[in-house]
């Protein structure tokens, strides 16, 4: 879920590759707008980010904005889906080199006196 002390008044969105035509994300709105919600947006070089659609920030609003995004522009739902498992593919394989890295090391120096493994 997202935490709604980093919410923003404008639109902030999962992805801007700066070739979409739409995206999503989340807003801060005042309660007496609705409070805090999923945005669907429509992007463009002369208006900026534009928020079209707004949705409930619950477990269900998020699906229904995703829907929406899926029939109003299945090209930048597709975009969006590629970017974000590019991503976790990224995170996914910094965490395994980092974990990689610190058993080379504890192989490498394994034999060393613990003082030079100590820095000293």
């Amino acid at each position: 879920m997202v935490d709604r002390r980093k919410l923003s008044r404008y639109p902030l969105l999962w992805v801007d590759s700066g070739e979409l035509r739409h995206g999503i994300g989340w807003q801060r709105r005042p309660a007496s707008e609705g409070g805090a919600c999923f945005a669907l947006v429509r992007l463009s070089d002369l208006v900026g980010i534009k928020a079209i659609e707004r949705f409930p920030l619950t477990e269900d609003g998020w699906a229904r904005a995703w829907r929406s995004l899926v029939q109003r522009d299945p090209a930048s739902a597709q975009a969006i889906l590629r970017i974000l498992a590019r991503r976790d593919s990224d995170t996914s394989n910094k965490a395994e080199l980092a974990r990689l890295d610190a058993e080379s090391i504890t192989v490498l120096l394994g034999d060393l006196p613990r003082r030079l493994r100590a820095g000293r």
